[in-house]
C-alpha cells in the first residue's frame, strides 16, 4: 500500500509551508510600515496572522521530519547486528513514519546484516 502524499513528499510540503509563510509574515510587517498602501491597512491582521500560523506549522513539520531523520540515520549507522536488532522497533518505526525510501533503506540495512 502506498503512503500518503503528506509522508512521501513531507520535505517540499513542510519547506514551501514555511516559506509561504515567511512571505506572508514580510508582506504583513511591509503593508503596515508602508506609506502610500492605506488601501490595504485592512489586510495587515490577516496577512500577519495567517502568515505566522503557516510559519509556525511548516517549521514544526520540518523539524519534526528533520528530527525522526536523524534519529533513523544514526540507527542506519550501526555496524553492529545486535545493536540494530536491539534498536530494530524504533527503526521500523521511523520507517514507516517516514518516506518509502527509507523504508527500502532499512530492508536493504536488514538484509546487509542478515536479518529477517
Amino acid at each position: 500500500m502506498a503512503k500518503p502524499m503528506l509522508v512521501e513528499r513531507v520535505e517540499l510540503l513542510s519547506f514551501s509551508i514555511l516559506l509561504l509563510g515567511l512571505v506572508l509574515t514580510f508582506v504583513g510587517i511591509y503593508v503596515s510600515t508602508a506609506t502610500g498602501l492605506d488601501d490595504l491597512e485592512g489586510w495587515v491582521l490577516v496577512l500577519l496572522t495567517s502568515g505566522l500560523l503557516l510559519l509556525s506549522i511548516g517549521g514544526l513539520w520540518l523539524l519534526k521530519f528533520l528530527l525522526d531523520l536523524g534519529k533513523f540515520r544514526s540507527y542506519m549507522q550501526e555496524e553492529s547486528k545486535a545493536t540494530l536488532l536491539r534498536n530494530l522497533d524504533d527503526a521500523e518505526y521511523l520507517a514507516w513514519k517516514l518516506p518509502s525510501k527509507y523504508g527500502e533503506e532499512l530492508a536493504a540495512k536488514k538484509k546487509e546484516l542478515g536479518i529477517k
